[in-house]
């Protein structure tokens, strides 16, 4: 039913809403993923959209990414972009992270480029509990911890 309605909706429009559902099952593990692109306003040359995905590990994990861009066209068929999204990862230690990430996208038809930003929310996290080991006749205290770093990334494609 909310195919259908997209399908009404967008039949005059260039981009349409689509989905997207991916599975992978490996020895190791099985991965389902979600990404559903809703177009909000749009016209021949510009683009403003909703980006929303979702992962699920058969581990525990799972992770939601919540985003909003944008796209424009230019005159030499390249496409700028910026956008904007909202994080949320539950690992597989039961450890939950949150983190805004912003960035910016320059593409052409045989190549792309993204930067982008990641600024987490949320603290350090340990994982499982601390245990003793004996290393070089000393007694050490090992602690496991996760946690979502700042930074910035380059993307070439």
């Amino acid at each position: 039913m909310l195919f259908a309605l997209f399908t009404t909706v967008a039949q005059a429009q260039l981009w349409r809403p689509f989905i997207e559902i991916e599975g992978r099952s490996t020895s190791i593990r099985n991965v389902t993923q979600l990404h559903l692109t809703v177009p909000l306003r749009q016209n021949d040359q510009s683009l403003l959209f909703a980006d929303l995905r979702s992962v699920w590990v058969d581990e525990g994990a799972r992770e939601g990414n919540w985003g909003l861009a944008y796209r424009k066209c230019l005159a030499d068929d390249s496409i700028v972009g910026v956008y904007g999204f909202f994080d949320l990862r539950n690992t597989e230690a039961g450890n939950t992270f949150r983190q805004g990430s912003v960035g910016a996208e320059l593409l052409r038809i045989n190549s792309g480029y993204r930067l982008n930003a990641y600024l987490p929310n949320s603290d350090l996290h340990s994982v499982g509990r601390a245990q003793a080991v004996l290393e070089g006749g000393n007694i050490v205290v090992q602690r496991y911890f996760e946690a979502a770093y700042w930074g910035v990334d380059f993307e070439a494609e």
